[in-house]
């Protein structure tokens, strides 16, 4: 898809992008998926590398890594994600700030539909990142509830390893709490 070429050429064009580990094979996959997911455009994309920069430069070029701080795979996904809704879907990033975000609604973001099939799968790439939201959302759908206890104990495992840095526990809800801190500090740069 010419869009998801696009990306990646913006990013590893941008002198604030290009080390931030955006364009690696796991965060890449992601933003390829929300990118099919809502048809973007070429100017859409281009709109959302600029988001990215304008976050990089709110958090002093270290917020996405850097040729020398690379962040852990998890925490730069939902980053990038956060900016992604900060860009696209306000209402959703809105509802991440109230406390109210709806599963579905994060799903459907991601280009998922049916939670009955996805719950017997194991999460990669978009699936992990909603697998993580999921899991802290204050409306877990049922097939989520109710996944086999094989399942739910290696979902978390894989969700949960995705932010191992070993120095400390994270507290139940840090997803949401990530998700919220990158949209703060977006709007520390909006007029609104």
């Amino acid at each position: 898809m010419a869009a998801q070429t696009h990306f990646v050429n913006l990013v590893l064009g941008s002198k604030l992008l290009q080390d931030s580990g955006i364009a690696e094979d796991g965060v890449l996959n992601v933003v390829k998926s929300l990118i099919t997911a809502r048809e973007q455009s070429l100017r859409e994309v281009e709109t959302f590398v600029k988001y990215l920069e304008i976050y990089q430069v709110l958090t002093n070029n270290r917020g996405l890594g850097n040729k020398d701080s690379k962040i852990i795979f998890g925490y730069l996904l939902l980053y990038v994600y956060a900016i992604y809704c900060a860009c696209f879907l306000l209402a959703l990033a809105q509802s991440f700030l109230k406390g109210s975000y709806s599963p579905e609604a994060v799903a459907q973001s991601l280009g998922h539909f049916n939670f009955e099939d996805f719950a017997s799968d194991l999460p990669f790439g978009s699936q992990a990142l909603l697998a993580m939201l999921v899991i802290d959302a204050p409306n877990t759908p049922n097939a989520f509830r109710s996944m086999d206890d094989k399942i739910k104990k290696r979902w978390g495992e894989i969700t949960t390893g995705a932010f191992e840095s070993g120095f400390y526990r994270l507290s139940d809800n840090y997803r949401v709490d990530v998700i919220n801190n990158t949209l703060r500090t977006l709007s520390m740069g909006s007029s609104k």
